[in-house]
């Protein structure tokens, strides 16, 4: 019996022992298989075969390998999103495995990729000391790979202000370090570990920093990065100016490591170091014949200098070379004027010695002083050479091009007198077409010379190619100027092609149609041009890369391409892009989508509080409300909230409010009327979290207290006037699926901004001002207050250097609940002068708020209102216009019976320009509007006085709301059944209301796409007229040449130029968005279609029944209903397209987008 039970326990031992050896091929084959691909590169192939596994495997530990392989093969495609979505399920695992230990590896490193937050960074911690535990374990061969990523992609990205978990990092460098076993390695961790120590700004951090750079020459002397640490020693020794020190360390290295990448640089910094060198710079550049003249000579490695003038002819500058090199050593021969020798002290540690060499003196004898005329200056000594110009002139140029325009003017440098008959010379590259001027005399062209005389105005105006350097020399008697232009300061800004690229949505999945247009016209000119008839080339490419679509489409009378593309079963989730193009025109425009395994959110979440702004310390209720997209609540649902405070950046927007518009560089940015989710911002704090449920309605309510600064804030808390606190709360129903949204809270000491604005700044006397005064709170909402209103005089006292104030109404008003009151005031006749609307309100939260806006009476008799005058000013009326009406101008002079140059620039060119009288103090100018002034221009004003130019310029804005399309659009009915037919009707207007004939693309999707990913679509309007036109209108004057052929520059007060208050408002660029990443909803699980769109069965059996009663069976869940690239509008400006609903239950909105053939645009949707 005993040997029979032994031979019943060998056999079952051996059956098992087969069993196990027949399983173990059928799984470890594929899997081998898979690994092997990986292991070669394959990734592509790779990754197939583990989607195979893990299709087929019923065993978890081969399960999770396959699924851990195939996050790292969607990494290596730089497929991220779709990595991060595979290793964070692997992550949630409760098991401690390896494929946990790398998943949470992998997931720190894909973060450090993208860069880290406050936020991320920790998180990425606890994953890898999560990774780190489990690996010593698990798999200890594969913690130097750990801490290679970790120092080489993670550790970089944490944020450099952030040394307290900067610091947390440095531990895994000396923990690669023990691991490693090539010298090799070890340097470069080394290295490594000290330049992100460096980082740390730590008060001793600089010295270890330089102990490590040391101890790599030292000890590692044999590697790569010993010589590397050399040159770091010796830079750092040379930045702190000993450059002596400095010589020996780079002398060091090229001694020790003279094959190495870095002795070439020490070659050049031995050079640099004891390189013979001289600079000399006039003070002035240009004097009058009995000025003090003067050089400023800087010299290194030189014992003594020898300074010699040559005098120079008009002729001999036009012909001294390439404008656009201009060199001035070919001037410096014959016999010199005047020589003199400067003996210098050679500089202590290779130093330069800087001196000071008087050419004349006041005192030097009249006849022993420099004749007018223009002058080279040579220094020389031992190899060093250096060379400046020195005018001895009366007459000093202006110069301004704008496009192939240029303009000059010619005046006496000390009374800036305009010049008549001065003969001005221009050269440039190349052959130049003659002047334009009507009112010069053109006197000759030859060898790429042209000359012209100036007019009564001192003008004279010449056509320039773009591109071209140009050389400008005058001459009127003895007194010669020249100015030198740059090859930029000829540059065409004229054109800005537009390619408006677009989809009908912004996000698809695979095997979906992806309906595109492009809206493309040229810019020439300035003004747009139809591109109809031509070709343009359109290429789609997927997120790794790969050409989806390249063809040729020919514009059609609309200069329009539009079409359609199917994505395939495999397309690569991620970013995709469309690019059109034409090369004959340089003509690019792009867009992109995304492609994403998205299900769609079934309900939305909003967010909302009583009250619209609160006091400092209030306690706040906020309301979260749950729906789904067919109405129904979201009941019993868990819910998440946090509560964040940031300091709020908001003045800026009401200023601009209150000046009427003076910096509108966005005339057409769309606001979105509910809030998404906002990310959080630098600066933030937690100041409240709490979790809860839902009711039977949908609704949750919590309450916090709105404290005004938490502890990291206190420092900056005078900084804020008030503060932002962003709610947003996730609601989580019984599917588990999450939705989020968010508010915000506006807190603050006061509750109330006053505004008071007029139509104009500047009126005439008799004329009625109307001023609008206004109260909003602080979220910029309408309120009602009481108060009072000032009107006051304003006058400048030169002795107390202030204005002196005269009331001249007081008055106590109240504002309606509308926040708007207008007051109407009559401009005193025979009392020009500056006047001031002051309006202080009562703050409902304790204290005053005021407002107030300046005006300026006067007309053309006026001579002075009155102001601090400092150089020259420009006053305009108002901050925006439209054509056909006039502006106001008022210029103000420090000086009376001088002259000023006045011009408009629209960047190509210039609309007007002329040169004014000043006979008084203030002079009232009127500029007619054209169209010409749009979208902006710029108004210049010079005045040139005692050998100092000073100007003012002030943009003015002409909004282009006349190229705009009014658009309407709407659904014949509010709401639908499923599989009822619709009509949509379009109606298209110009700004006056007149129908015009379009072309126009309606495209109608899901809304709940959009919680998915914004569109990248930005507004047509934006992108066609949205960007203010860019105003290239360069400067200059001979007095200025100085900083062009100096070889070092004279301190700022040597200068001779004077800046008085110029205001160059910011030309913040509106149109095409940029291309952001943005988080997308987890990929749903696979299930079947129905059951991705369910909603409770009751509501639905509600909701969709057919005609006759009977259950509606839906099948039909598509996102997009509708994308018709093309749909014109008849002569009345109509137009309608029939829609059928689908079976969803849900909100659809439709987007529009138009054109005309004249270049009017317009966008519009509807739901």
């Amino acid at each position: 019996m005993l040997v029979c039970h032994l031979n019943i326990r060998g056999i079952f031992s051996l059956v098992l022992a087969l069993a196990i050896a027949s399983v173990v091929p059928c799984w470890g084959g594929p899997l081998e298989e898979a690994n092997r691909l990986f292991e070669e590169k394959s990734y592509a192939l790779a990754l197939k075969k583990y989607d195979e596994i893990l299709a087929t495997s019923s065993t978890q530990a081969i399960a999770r390998e396959a699924l851990c392989r195939k996050a790292e093969c969607l990494i290596a495609l730089h497929e991220n999103a779709a990595a991060e979505r595979t290793l964070s399920e692997l992550e949630k695992s409760a098991e401690e495995d390896r494929w946990t230990a790398i998943a949470a590896w992998k997931l720190a490193f894909l973060a450090g990729q993208r860069g880290l937050s406050p936020e991320d960074t920790s998180h990425t911690l606890k994953r890898l000391d999560r990774a780190e535990r489990i690996l010593s374990v698990a798999a200890p061969s594969l913690l130097t790979d750990l801490y290679r990523d970790v120092v080489r992609t993670i550790a970089p990205q944490v944020p450099w202000g952030n040394a307290e978990w900067r610091v947390r990092f440095l531990p895994y460098y000396d923990k690669l370090i023990a691991k490693l076993k090539d010298p090799n390695e070890i340097a470069e961790a080394h290295w490594a570990k000290a330049q992100f120590r460096r980082g740390l700004q730590e008060p001793d951090s600089e010295r270890q920093w330089l102990d490590a750079m040391r101890m790599l020459v030292r000890e590692f002397p044999d590697t790569a990065v010993a010589p590397r640490a050399q040159a770091e020693l010796a830079r750092h020794v040379q930045a702190s100016g000993k450059l002596a020190a400095a010589l020996a360390e780079w002398k060091r290295l090229l001694e020790r490591w003279p094959q190495s990448e870095e002795a070439g640089q020490a070659r050049e910094e031995i050079r640099a170091i004891t390189l013979e060198h001289i600079s000399i710079t006039p003070r002035p550049f240009q004097v009058s014949p009995n000025e003090r003249i003067e050089l400023l000579l800087q010299a290194r490695n030189l014992h003594s200098v020898s300074v010699a003038l040559y005098r120079v002819s008009p002729k001999q500058l036009l012909e001294a070379g390439d404008p656009d090199n201009f060199n001035l050593s070919v001037l410096a021969s014959g016999s010199p004027v005047l020589k003199k020798e400067v003996p210098l002290p050679v500089g202590e540690d290779y130093r330069p010695t800087t001196t000071s060499v008087v050419l004349q003196s006041e005192s030097t004898e009249p006849d022993d002083r420099l004749p007018k005329g223009l002058y080279v200056v040579e220094a020389k000594g031992g190899n060093a050479r250096a060379y400046q110009i020195l005018a001895v002139s009366e007459l000093l140029l202006v110069t301004k091009s704008a496009g192939q325009r240029l303009d000059v003017w010619s005046v006496d440098a000390a009374t800036g007198r305009p010049i008549a008959g001065a003969e001005i010379s221009l050269r440039t590259r190349g052959k130049q077409p003659p002047s334009q001027s009507k009112t010069q005399r053109f006197r000759s062209q030859e060898n790429g010379v042209q000359s012209v005389q100036s007019d009564g105005d001192g003008l004279a105006s010449f056509q320039i190619e773009s591109r071209r350097g140009a050389l400008i020399v005058a001459r009127f008697g003895e007194d010669i100027a020249f100015v030198r232009l740059p090859a930029y300061a000829t540059e065409r800004w004229d054109s800005r092609n537009v390619v408006y690229v677009y989809t009908d949505r912004p996000v698809y999945r695979p095997t979906e149609k992806v309906g595109w247009k492009a809206i493309i016209r040229v810019q020439r000119e300035g003004k747009y041009e139809n591109v109809a008839g031509q070709t343009f080339r359109v290429e789609i490419t997927d997120s790794r890369g790969a050409r989806v679509l390249q063809d040729e489409f020919v514009a059609n009378e609309f200069g329009t391409i539009s079409g359609e593309v199917a994505l395939g079963q495999q397309a690569p989730l991620g970013v995709y892009h469309i690019h059109v193009s034409d090369r004959a025109t340089r003509t690019h425009g792009y867009t992109s989508f995304r492609v994403e395994e998205y299900k769609k959110p079934e309900y939305e979440v909003r967010v909302s509080t009583i009250e619209k702004i609160y006091k400092v310390g209030t306690t706040i209720r906020a309301r979260v409300q749950a729906q789904y997209y067919f109405g129904a609540p979201v009941a019993n649902a868990h819910v998440r909230y946090e509560v964040r405070r940031q300091p709020r950046w908001w003045w800026m927007s009401y200023e601009r409010f209150a000046q009427r518009g003076q910096d509108l560089p966005d005339w057409f940015e769309s606001e979105r009327a509910e809030q998404r989710v906002k990310p959080r911002a630098v600066g933030a704090e937690i100041v409240a979290t709490g979790e809860g449920s839902t009711d039977e309605q949908g609704t949750f309510e919590f309450d916090f207290t709105a404290e005004a600064v938490g502890e990291s804030q206190k420092s900056a808390q005078s900084q804020f006037e008030s503060y932002e606190f962003v709610i947003e709360a996730t609601v989580t129903d019984a599917s588990r699926r999450a939705i989020s949204g968010a508010t915000s809270a506006i807190v603050g000491g006061k509750a109330l901004v006053t505004l008071v604005s007029t139509e104009r700044s500047i009126y005439v006397p008799g004329e009625t001002v109307k001023a609008r005064i206004a109260t909003r709170n602080l979220r910029g909402d309408s309120v009602a207050s009481s108060g009072t209103l000032y009107v006051e005089k304003l006058q400048w006292d030169p002795a107390a250097e202030k204005d002196l104030v005269t009331t001249i109404v007081e008055e106590r008003i109240e504002l309606p609940q509308e926040g708007n009151w207008l007051y109407a005031w009559r401009a005193p006749e025979g009392q020009a002068g500056r006047y001031r609307i002051l309006y202080i309100a009562d703050d409902p939260f304790g204290g005053t708020s005021t407002g107030q806006a300046e005006i300026t009476i006067a007309d053309p008799s006026t001579r002075d209102i009155q102001v601090r005058y400092q150089g020259i000013q420009l006053v305009l009326d108002r901050g925006s216009y439209q054509p056909g009406e006039v502006a106001r101008v008022l210029v103000l002079s420090e000086w009376i019976d001088a002259h000023a140059w006045l011009w408009v620039d629209t960047g190509t060119g210039h609309i007007e320009q002329k040169v004014l009288p000043l006979r008084y103090r203030t002079t009232f100018v009127e500029l007619p509007i054209t169209e010409a002034f749009v979208p902006n221009s710029e108004l210049h004003v010079i005045v040139v006085r005692d050998k100092h130019v000073f100007r003012d310029s002030r943009e003015i804005i002409v909004p282009p709301t006349r190229q705009v399309l009014n658009i309407h659009a709407r659904f014949d009915r509010d709401s639908y059944r499923p599989r009822q037919r619709g009509v949509l009707r379009l109606e298209a207007k110009t700004w006056d209301g007149k129908p015009v004939e379009g072309e126009f693309s309606v495209a109608i999707y899901d809304k709940a796409l959009e919680y998915i990913a914004d569109s990248f679509r930005p507004d047509i309007r934006s992108a066609f007229y949205g960007k203010k036109r860019y105003l290239h209108s360069y400067f200059d004057f001979s007095y200025n040449e100085l900083q062009k052929h100096g070889l070092s520059m004279p301190p700022p007060t040597q200068y001779d130029v004077i800046y008085q208050n110029e205001y160059e408002s910011p030309r913040r660029a509106i149109g095409r968005a940029d291309l952001r990443e943005r988080k997308m909803l987890a990929a749903a699980p696979t299930m079947a279609r129905s059951e991705a769109e369910a909603v409770p069965a009751s509501a639905a059996m509600d909701m969709a029944k057919e005609e006759g009663g009977a259950p509606l069976v839906r099948r039909d869940f598509r996102d997009r209903i509708l994308w018709q690239p093309v749909l014109k509008t008849n002569s009345d400006g109509l137009a309608e397209i029939e829609v059928a609903f689908p079976d969803s239950l849900t909100t659809w909105k439709a987007d529009v987008v138009g054109v005309t053939q004249s270049h009017l645009v317009g966008n519009v949707t509807t739901e």
